[in-house]
């Protein structure tokens, strides 16, 4: 595909348009390169890396229990729930080595076309249905 230089140009005043020269600030500052900057130049003169500042640690289970008990606060409820235990699926765990036969087509000739993939027309060559909705080269003038 051959691109003309009116579009080239184009392109060129859309980029130019898009572009912002405000990026400066301490909201603009990539914080990450800068500390590979400063691991890089502390390898080159064989020094010791600076070690990372420590983050804030979650727990996450101590997290999610504060957010039940908010939760439940919102609600007006206790706190209570009750628990039982769920009913086992039949047959669970006899079939394990069992698959399941392919689905069959609706028509009941064999198996469902739909769940692989479609065919791949070559250039040239019409759709088999001949709708104007397929994709693929028009019959041409009637």
């Amino acid at each position: 595909m051959r691109t003309s230089d009116r579009e080239i140009a184009e392109a060129g005043h859309l980029i130019d348009g898009m572009t912002r020269e405000d990026l400066e600030g301490p909201d603009c500052v990539d914080h990450c390169t800068e500390a590979l900057e400063e691991i890089i130049g502390a390898k080159r003169e064989g020094h010791a890396p600076p070690a990372p500042e420590p983050g804030r640690v979650l727990d996450l289970m101590s997290a999610l229990h504060e957010s039940v008990r908010r939760a439940q606060e919102s609600r007006g409820g206790t706190g209570t729930a009750d628990v039982h235990e769920l009913p086992a699926k039949e047959g669970a765990g006899t079939s394990a080595g069992k698959r399941k036969p392919a689905p069959q087509c609706p028509t009941g000739r064999g198996r469902d076309t739909r769940t692989t993939p479609a065919r791949v027309r070559h250039a040239g060559e019409r759709s088999r249905t001949g709708n104007p909705g397929d994709r693929g080269p028009s019959p041409g003038p009637q």
